[in-house]
């Protein structure tokens, strides 16, 4: 197949499938999940950030930024 009926094939599915999306309106679409709301009180702990700082973990979340928390442990004697 040459490159033309490839490149109408291509957009012809590229179109068939816009209409199929926008065919469905967004209200009749069901949720791909549902959100769970909980209070908790958040403990006063001391993280320390990226650049080696000193930070409160209430005031990251109360920041309107995203926060990622990772706790890495490791007791390796040599290369992990």
């Amino acid at each position: 197949m040459s490159s033309k009926p490839r490149a109408i094939v291509s957009g012809c599915l590229g179109v068939v499938a816009l209409l199929l999306a926008v065919a469905a309106p967004a209200a009749e679409r069901e949720p791909r999940f549902t959100r769970s709301q909980v209070a908790v009180k958040i403990p006063k702990v001391t993280l320390i950030n990226q650049k080696g700082e000193a930070v409160e973990l209430s005031a990251l979340l109360q920041s309107d930024k995203p926060v990622f928390v990772d706790f890495v442990f490791a007791t390796c004697t040599t290369i992990c």
